[in-house]
């Protein structure tokens, strides 16, 4: 299969990876019917026979979706987006000193859907998180910034903030620390859900700065503020938004104060005790 692929131009690495394991198993089970034969194990051979079937059945209708037996244009098309997004980006980039901002950028995120024809209905092309990575591959001796829509209002004097139409997403991120928080304040009762909703609106009107200036009064006023204006003041640190990170630890700090708990900067341990 890859060899056939090869000879006909189209092929690439991972395109062995699915139809090698169809084809293990076809040839696992050709073998077995073989030596049930062999061995005179007539009805073990038959039964192996018919259990074959089946999987050479999914073999063959994978091969004629394959490379081999159909063009994709869509992925061509894809790719040529991607080249020109890239190149267009990292002459960007190039371009603008520390302290300048790229951007905001349209990111193609899918290519376009099929009517009819092979079973693609819509290829995705490239997501904001991989061109974070691709910028730090590309420019891994300056410092990039890559922040979807809650980075409005951000700047970064010793490097570049490139901004992106869509949500960055990852497992630690500020998009994620913004949800984390503005749950919390939906959890701390009637009045904070009422605001969480509020907040919630203006993100989906894209008025990411005045979003997350409400959140942060609305944290401040929560009799259990502390924990909602520490994930805050991570969130803005995330995104190197220093004035609101300073408000949030300012009121964090008033938060603990009016606990009755010490003043600690988010992380630090208290030593051990003997």
């Amino acid at each position: 299969y890859a060899a056939l692929l090869a000879y006909y131009g189209n092929f690439a690495p991972w395109h062995v990876f699915l139809p090698s394991c169809g084809l293990a198993l076809v040839a696992a089970g050709a073998l077995a019917i073989a030596w049930s034969w062999i061995v005179e194990r007539r009805w073990l051979a038959w039964l192996g026979l018919a259990a074959l079937a089946p999987a050479a059945g999914l073999v063959a209708l994978h091969a004629s979706y394959s490379p081999l037996a159909r063009e994709y244009t869509q992925w061509e098309f894809c790719s040529e987006v991607v080249r020109r997004f890239l190149a267009r980006l990292a002459e960007q980039v190039e371009a603008t000193p520390d302290g300048g901002r790229v951007g905001p950028l349209e990111v193609p995120l899918r290519g376009p859907m099929l009517a009819s024809g092979p079973l693609i209905q819509g290829p995705g092309i490239i997501a904001p998180h991989s061109v974070a990575a691709w910028l730090r591959m590309r420019f891994p001796e300056r410092r990039l910034l890559v922040l979807g829509p809650i980075g409005q209002g951000s700047s970064l004097p010793d490097g570049v903030l490139v901004l992106v139409d869509r949500d960055v997403l990852d497992h630690s991120g500020p998009v994620k620390t913004f949800r984390r928080a503005l749950e919390l304040l939906e959890q701390s009762g009637p009045a904070g859900a009422r605001q969480a909703v509020e907040i919630g609106a203006a993100v989906d009107r894209g008025e990411y700065v005045q979003a997350k200036r409400m959140l942060l009064e609305s944290a401040r006023r929560k009799s259990d503020a502390l924990p909602i204006l520490l994930e805050l003041q991570t969130m803005f640190e995330q995104i190197a938004d220093p004035a609101n990170a300073a408000l949030a630890a300012q009121y964090a700090a008033e938060a603990r104060a009016q606990a009755g708990a010490p003043s600690e900067a988010p992380g630090d341990e208290s030593p051990p005790r003997d």
